[in-house]
């Protein structure tokens, strides 16, 4: 198996980008992407043109669209195109579940985005949907808050919520970029760039099925810089095995469950042993470089 890296979610001059959809393909490829998302708003993109971007460029591109409204979902996998009326008005609530139903009646799988992005919507929005099990635990857009400050709950507080009522729900890495054609700061999406976050998924191949396969069942990583080797559950511990060829990088890991925070260890192979109370756990790598890595969450 391998380890794949993309972005879900980023955007062209078809929506709000500012750039060429072929700008924005070459763009990721140059930085060694392996694979991304086209999801500008309500445009879905054609499979033909999407394998011709392929070709060229030597990058997978997968069909998406972003369904967006007073809340935004995006759809990995979507060719069709949405009508948008109406939803700029509907509760965030509803907003998500109506985005949630169409991604899922056209063959694409949901993602819910950026939570706290104008802090839209929490997890008691999230679990009252029905049909999704994805969200972005970091979106790379650093108006999108991630992390818990000034009294406000970062998007670990959301995930591990959602997990304490036993529902499963996985975390994924987008930068959202909508700033292609150079490399300064955005101030209208307050630094909505390129390369910022992304998901590493673990595939035999590089195929569009093989992508979202790993996504459905929580075979990848969310990051804004470190990779993995692996991780999940062997030998009664949960185990991440953090793959860094630079030295001085290090790193200590935090793992969740039900109780809270269950331990903090140093090292690039931190290990967990497991109790049996935990009900889940998962992890959240932090690197002395300031960038973060979030693992899926397994239920004992």
């Amino acid at each position: 198996m391998n380890w794949y890296k993309g972005t879900p979610h980023c955007h062209t001059i078809r929506s709000d980008g500012d750039s060429s959809l072929e700008h924005v393909v070459e763009w990721y490829a140059k930085r060694k992407f392996d694979w991304l998302v086209i999801a500008d708003h309500w445009r879905g993109l054609p499979r033909r043109t999407a394998k011709e971007l392929s070709d060229i460029f030597g990058i997978l591109v997968i069909p998406g669209s972003e369904i967006s409204g007073s809340a935004h979902v995006v759809g990995v996998g979507v060719v069709e195109n949405c009508r948008s009326e109406g939803l700029a008005t509907e509760s965030c609530f509803n907003a998500l579940q109506c985005g949630v139903d169409w991604v899922n009646a056209h063959n694409g799988l949901p993602i819910l985005a950026h939570p706290n992005w104008t802090y839209m919507w929490d997890s008691v929005e999230a679990l009252g949907l029905h049909n999704v099990a994805h969200f972005e635990v970091h979106n790379g857009s650093t108006d999108c808050n991630t992390f818990a400050a000034g009294g406000k709950q970062g998007t670990d507080d959301i995930w591990n919520a959602i997990l304490n009522t036993g529902r499963l729900f996985y975390g994924v890495g987008s930068d959202d970029a909508h700033v292609h054609a150079y490399d300064g700061l955005c101030p209208e999406h307050c630094n909505a760039n390129g390369a910022t976050a992304w998901t590493l998924t673990e595939c035999a191949t590089l195929t569009e099925t093989n992508v979202i396969n790993a996504l459905k069942i929580g075979r990848f990583v969310a990051s804004s810089g470190p990779r993995v080797s692996d991780f999940g559950i062997l030998d009664g511990q949960y185990f991440v095995d953090i793959n860094e060829p630079y030295a001085h990088f290090h790193y200590t890991t935090t793992f969740f469950g039900k109780q809270g925070v269950l331990a903090e260890i140093h090292g690039r192979s931190p290990r967990y042993t497991i109790t049996g109370n935990e009900q889940w756990i998962r992890a959240r790598c932090f690197c002395t470089s300031g960038r973060y890595l979030w693992t899926q969450p397994v239920f004992i």
